[in-house]
């Protein structure tokens, strides 16, 4: 949407049968005049990447290395993005405190290396101490572009973000580092456990066996979307089709399981897609 009407291409990079990037062709693309390689992980297929590796391979060029996550609790479990070398950091924070509410708001997470703070959107909050010696937070920057120059603007829309800022504060400080690391083992556990159950039934019905983080893919004998509607009679949703996405993977479904999912549903849901399978 931003860049439609500006000269930058966009190469989707394809996934290896492990259901990573194919780090090969990133290799044969990365050329000087590549501005910016983005990857998520854990990515689509909940599989997680090798973000220092790809990472050392970016840092060879010009291009800035980008690191997505979709699920932060996966941060309370793998390397941060500072850790594999990324220059800028962007995430979905709606899973640490926030509810689906029909669709947002969420809340977007950025951060960037030191060097390109002047082009953040948004405001900087930093720490200070009141007149009575408490500790408090104030903007410490904030571009003014926001305010006499909005053509140049980097951000300039407001929402109830103090809402949903107060809600994920909440969560952090009841669940604090030990809390997040134990929900985040739990997601990878159940997910063990989902994967587990289905080889049981056929070995070969788990798409990708790299390490995952909350989903994975499952291969099934008939079409996906036919088993997402024969379930859906039994008021199961059984994930995605990812023939939406990907044509080639007309039979594959992707299960999400996470803290949310107990065992008993693990097991009803197994038993159902094993007719699949």
């Amino acid at each position: 949407t931003y860049f439609k009407n500006h000269n930058i291409e966009f190469e989707e990079i394809p996934f290896t049968k492990q259901g990573t990037v194919d780090l090969d062709f990133l290799k044969d693309k990365l050329t000087d005049d590549i501005c910016a390689v983005l990857v998520q992980s854990p990515n689509f297929f909940g599989t997680i990447e090798e973000l220092t590796e790809i990472g050392n391979l970016v840092s060879e060029k010009p291009a800035l290395f980008i690191t997505a996550t979709a699920e932060a609790i996966s941060y309370a479990a793998l390397q941060s993005p500072a850790d594999v070398g990324a220059d800028i950091a962007i995430a979905e924070g709606m899973s640490l405190g926030l509810g689906l509410n029909y669709g947002g708001p969420y809340i977007g997470l950025f951060a960037c290396k030191q060097k390109y703070i002047r082009q953040m959107p948004g405001r900087l909050v930093g720490e200070t101490i009141d007149q009575d010696g408490k500790p408090g937070y104030v903007l410490t920057f904030s571009t003014r572009e926001q305010h006499i120059r909005r053509e140049k603007a980097t951000s300039n829309i407001c929402t109830n973000q103090g809402l949903c800022a107060l809600m994920c504060a909440m969560y952090l400080s009841l669940m604090g580092p030990d809390g997040l690391s134990k929900v985040a083992k739990i997601n990878m556990q159940r997910l063990r456990s989902f994967e587990s159950k289905i080889k049981g039934m056929k070995d070969t019905a788990i798409y990708f066996e790299q390490p995952k983080f909350n989903e994975t893919v499952v291969e099934l004998a008939i079409p996906a979307k036919d088993v997402v509607m024969n379930l859906l009679k039994d008021q199961i949703l059984a994930g995605l089709d990812l023939s939406t996405y990907y044509p080639e993977l007309d039979r594959h479904l992707l299960v999400c399981t996470t803290e949310m999912t107990s065992e008993n549903d693990i097991a009803l849901f197994t038993n159902r897609l094993g007719r699949y399978l």
